[in-house]
């Protein structure tokens, strides 16, 4: 029983009431029939709802549906269901892909030029920053690793955020003597949205970043935890 199936002319006016009210019902079930779908009777939608074992193969695009396993909407790309479980990751990865040197006593900004992984599309790799989305809040993380033999001898990482009149100080870390820097914290883009690492090379020597240092040096990345607003 479909849509076709409907009297456009009936109940009529002259007849019980009760036929209006099975109208209705007849209606609501010739609507399930034909398209899927429901409507509450005051008015709310209510799409398809099953487990992932009992939902329809895959093939009609457009199609969307309730997983009551995965407790998140699903929808039908014409290949696959897409949900919650195979989005992308809102998030990114900046590495720079060759040796960085750092002179002793300056203070550099590291100029990342590759991309690691950006599904987020939060990379500018033309000024060498992470550009948060505005209204977000997340976890943005630096890590170098030195040539074998120098070290990070009092060596500064900080992670600069832009406040719109000048780059604040978001978390840094210092090296006495260590080979390997790492940082992270919470960010949130109330304060701004240009993320970006710069070193201070308080050692004596030269330093030089190791860009084939397992994980990828100098790395910086960020990701998305939700909105704010």
């Amino acid at each position: 029983m479909g849509l076709d199936t409907l009297d456009e002319f009936s109940p009529k006016d002259s007849d019980p009431i009760s036929l209006g009210d099975d109208a209705i019902r007849e209606t609501r079930a010739s609507v399930k029939a034909s398209f899927g779908s429901e409507h509450f009777l005051d008015g709310p939608h209510k799409i398809p709802s099953n487990t992932t074992a009992a939902r329809p193969a895959a093939g009609r695009a457009g199609r969307v549906r309730f997983n009551s396993d995965s407790k998140s909407i699903e929808y039908d790309d014409g290949s696959a269901w897409q949900g919650y479980t195979t989005r992308k990751a809102a998030a990114t990865c900046l590495w720079h892909s060759t040796g960085f040197n750092i002179p002793s006593g300056q203070t550099l900004e590291i100029p990342f030029d590759y991309i690691i992984d950006d599904p987020g599309g939060y990379a500018s790799i033309a000024n060498h920053q992470i550009i948060q989305p505005a209204n977000s809040m997340g976890i943005v993380s630096a890590y170098i690793e030195f040539t074998t033999g120098i070290g990070g001898y009092g060596c500064i990482i900080i992670i600069e955020q832009y406040d719109g009149t000048a780059w604040r100080n978001l978390v840094q870390g210092y090296s006495p003597n260590v080979q390997f820097m790492n940082v992270n914290t919470m960010v949130d883009s109330r304060w701004g949205t240009p993320l970006r690492v710069v070193v201070t090379n308080g050692s004596p020597n030269t330093l030089t970043t190791s860009p084939t240092a397992v994980g990828a040096s100098p790395r910086f990345a960020y990701a998305m935890l939700g909105r704010t607003a």
